[in-house]
């Protein structure tokens, strides 16, 4: 269900066949990428039928980038059609022009000259034949940033899809019935939604999906609906609690809370709890593993030293824990989290490098460091990479170090992430002024706020004559983070 219109599993078959013949008609070949720059919206689960049946790869672009990081992942993944709503047609018929796209299709609205809609193209190929998917073809192809600055295509397969799905039949996610309504809240760009779509998709409930997170959207939906789970990350749980609409009887079907993404404070935890009627179930994964590996069970979440943890591995996935000289860690001793399992991505988009770096027989190194504790309970100690996660989102400090040194009142800069009330972790930078230069916070927030999405930008910026180096000349976050903290 999207926007009170609703789409029977039997419709959405018989759409996705015409998306499907739609996009061998328009001339796409097996492995052809399929752009999508909207939010979110039930055409998502269409297309993604649809590329099922034409063995293309459907490809969502956040759409809170800026307009240079839209077009960097869409030159990157060779989009051949772009689907975009009205919100984003201007851009996304800049960007097609610039990178050589043939076809944008507008999902809502009245089409420009030149601007196809979907409504009517996707009735243009129903007499095609279609193709029958291999496991191993990529569905799905998700951009996620790396320490190099450069996003990278984590291409998930239909084999990845159904491993991720097929928790539900074990009961680590909750009970799942055809009777249950899911809410999805959270942007469908991220695999994270996706894979909460993925349990009820697979177990034939229903999906409730709202165009973008409003809490009072949210509240009002969730109790018209009587929605019985929600897939959320901590910084949603937040504002929903602290919300002055928010009341408990307003989910007084809800039975399961799925949340990840970023850590969450005991404080908050304790708080949902209290509050949010249902089972608490915990997810530690990431795109690379479509966010499956480790799971919280709600029993779990009744126990206070097992709270602290990120749970145990979910059925069929091993965990195992290194040295850096890759021999295992002992029980409690840290160490780097490597994951094995159906659900790990095939490999980076063009990235044959570094897909052999971080998947070594058959293993994905994850590039976190955890221990796990006698009872197979993983907990996370620190990040080999200085990944922040600010409301469950990535941001890589190195992309926004890339812009912030080009200023010509930046010296030297650092970006690290710091302790958040809201959103988990905050982004601050670090500068070292230029000689001469009176330093001004604000200006240079507003700088990034012009060339970056405005989600990594930081929130505040420091001064300092020099940043703290090892030997080598590396910058010493964790002393930077140790200072800044507080």
């Amino acid at each position: 269900m999207f926007q009170d219109k609703t789409t029977s599993y039997r419709a959405l078959a018989e759409i996705g066949a015409n998306v499907g013949a739609a996009l061998i008609a328009t001339g796409l070949s097996a492995n052809d990428h399929v752009g999508l720059l909207a939010k979110n919206t039930d055409a998502y689960f269409e297309l993604l039928a649809g590329c099922s049946q034409a063995r293309c790869v459907l490809t969502p672009v956040n759409w809170r980038l800026a307009p240079d990081e839209v077009c960097f992942i869409l030159k990157d993944a060779e989009v051949k059609v772009l689907f975009t709503s009205a919100e984003y047609l201007e851009i996304a018929i800049g960007l097609a022009a610039e990178i050589g796209i043939k076809r944008v299709i507008l999902l809502d609205g009245e089409p420009p000259e030149g601007v196809e809609a979907y409504l009517s193209w996707r009735e243009t190929g129903t007499d095609v034949s279609l193709a029958t998917p291999n496991a191993d073809d990529v569905l799905l192809q998700i951009y996620s940033s790396g320490t190099t600055g450069s996003p990278k295509g984590v291409e998930l397969t239909h084999a990845n899809f159904l491993a991720a799905a097929d928790q539900i039949r074990y009961g680590m996610v909750g009970r799942w019935e055809p009777e249950d309504r899911l809410l999805i809240a959270l942007p469908l760009f991220h695999a994270g939604a996706l894979l909460t779509a993925s349990y009820a998709l697979l177990a034939g409930a229903k999906c409730v999906v709202l165009r973008d997170a409003s809490i009072d959207v949210l509240l009002e939906t969730a109790e018209r609906h009587q929605v019985t789970k929600v897939g959320f990350v901590p910084a949603l749980i937040q504002l929903l609690i602290d919300h002055p609409e928010f009341r408990a009887d307003r989910f007084s079907h809800l039975d399961t809370v799925i949340y990840g993404g970023s850590a969450i404070t005991p404080t908050l935890l304790q708080r949902a709890l209290a509050v949010l009627p249902g089972e608490f179930v915990q997810l530690f994964g990431s795109s690379e593993t479509m966010t499956a590996g480790t799971v919280l069970t709600g029993a779990d979440h009744l126990i206070a030293e097992r709270v602290v943890t990120c749970g145990r591995a979910m059925q069929g996935i091993d965990i195992r824990i290194i040295r850096a000289d890759g021999s295992d860690a002992d029980t409690d001793e840290p160490g780097e989290i490597l994951v094995r399992s159906a659900t790990v991505m095939k490999g980076y988009w063009r990235r044959p490098e570094q897909t052999r770096e971080v998947i070594v027989d058959g293993w994905y190194h994850t590039g976190d460091v955890g221990s796990l504790d006698a009872h197979g309970y993983l907990t996370i100690r620190d990040r080999v990479r200085d990944l922040v996660i600010s409301g469950g989102e990535n941001i890589y400090p190195v992309e926004i170090e890339n812009v912030l040194i080009q200023h010509p009142e930046v010296a030297d800069c650092a970006v690290i992430g710091v302790p958040d009330t809201r959103w988990g972790e905050a982004v601050k930078a670090i500068v070292v002024p230029a000689p001469g230069v009176e330093p001004g916070g604000d200006r240079l927030i507003a700088y990034l706020q012009e060339r970056i999405a405005r989600y990594k930008c930081p929130r505040s910026v420091a001064f300092i004559e020099a940043l703290p180096r090892n030997a080598t000349g590396k910058v010493l976050k964790r002393v930077l983070r140790e200072t800044y903290s507080e």
